[in-house]
């Protein structure tokens, strides 16, 4: 293990400004005190330049024994399956300069609490999936403009900073619907993997989450989407449960990379996502009368 970091930070950590691992789909196999797991990723590695950056992206494979010891599941192999490469220009990041981006050097947000170590059980379990369901609506709320869903995210007096906005809730839905839904067709926010840690208080009643994200905003021009703005992201929230419901009590945004695509007009015939009750989704949600 010492190997590996003594290789890691002068090949990765040291050479590439930003790297940003989101995991995918993961298969596990147990067996007794060991498991196997199979995990897809998608890997970004950014060396930012003044006028000019790019980013090596990756598909990848890790495969997996891990071991349970002590009460712990740790790996106790790694092996890497590479898939595919490529490096793609993604221009200057100096548009991110003001907004908070991600630490590595000791000053990143998810490194403040320290999380306490909790038993595995049912209830813990439960309250991870309530937790994640969260992060689902306000996705799904942001997405599909649907402001009741955002709102059921996060609590009442929950405040949120996303660097181009800091404030109350209220606050939040207004910037959301003047800054970024007035100006984008569609927005996509897909998220990677959720580490949810219970509070190091021991307080059974707060956790906190760190979610990865790649999110798209797509602009038009004469009815005929032309750009994709590509923004790596992790959300880092306070969840508090409050009358049994978990829900987020602090949000802080940490922007990794940004780039802009182009893009091509979408087939009219295909069945295409829209906002509000309009979208494919809401029919299979809707019971028939």
């Amino acid at each position: 293990m010492e190997g590996f970091i003594d290789w890691v930070k002068p090949t990765v950590m040291d050479r590439f400004s930003c790297t940003m691992h989101k995991l995918g789909n993961c298969l596990i196999e147990i067996e007794g005190d060991r498991a196997y797991a199979e995990t897809y990723a998608i890997v970004h590695h950014i060396l930012a330049g003044e006028e000019r950056s790019s980013d090596m992206i990756m598909g990848v494979r890790y495969i997996d024994r891990l071991e349970q010891r002590r009460g712990e599941w740790k790996i106790a192999n790694r092996r890497m399956s590479f898939e595919w490469e490529r490096n793609v220009e993604i221009g200057s990041q100096g548009e991110l300069v003001p907004y908070p981006q991600g630490g590595r050097d000791g000053s990143d947000p998810v490194l403040r609490p320290v999380a306490v170590s909790v038993p595995v059980t049912l209830a813990r379990v439960e309250d991870r999936a309530d937790i994640y369901a969260a992060h689902m609506r306000f996705c799904r709320g942001f997405d599909r403009r649907d402001e009741g869903l955002i709102r059921s995210a996060y609590h009442a007096d929950a405040r949120a900073d996303h660097g181009a906005y800091e404030g109350g809730l209220d606050g939040f839905i207004e910037f959301v619907t003047k800054e970024v839904h007035a100006r984008f067709r569609t927005t996509m926010h897909k998220l990677g993997q959720v580490l949810v840690e219970f509070d190091a208080e021991g307080d059974p009643d707060v956790a906190w989450s760190e979610a990865y994200a790649i999110c798209h905003h797509v602009t038009e021009e004469g009815g005929r989407d032309v750009a994709d703005r590509v923004v790596g992201l992790r959300y880092h929230d306070r969840f508090e449960r409050r009358d049994g419901e978990w829900r987020i009590a602090h949000r802080e945004l940490r922007y990794e990379w940004l780039r802009i695509d182009a893009l091509e007009p979408l087939d009219a015939s295909w069945t295409l996502g829209r906002a509000g009750a309009g979208d494919p989704v809401f029919a299979d949600l809707t019971p028939e009368a």
